[in-house]
Formats: structure tokens, sequence, C-alpha cells
């Protein structure tokens, strides 16, 4: 997962505005993503 790999990246840095901002898109993609997970979901029930 690409946010993933981004958080990998920031640990390797050390504190400071870089590394926040890697953080920051991270946590962006991985809150994005999760919609469409739930969409995409097998238990997924149209509604009745």
């Amino acid at each position: 997962m690409w946010s993933k790999e981004v958080l990998d990246q920031a640990a390797k840095l050390p504190p400071g505005p870089e590394r926040d901002a890697l953080i920051k898109k991270a946590r962006q993609a991985d809150v994005a993503c999760h919609p469409d997970e739930w969409a995409h979901s097998p238990e997924l029930q149209l509604p009745v």
C-alpha cells in the first residue's frame, strides 16, 4: 500500500517539516481509501 511505503520513508527522516508532510500525506491517503474499500465490500447489501 502506498501509504505504508510513505510512512516507512518518513520513519527514516529526522523530525521536521519534511517528515511531518510525508506522515500527513500517508494519513490522508489511508483515510481516502476506506470509502472505496467499503463500496467494494462483499458484505455490502443494497438498500431494500
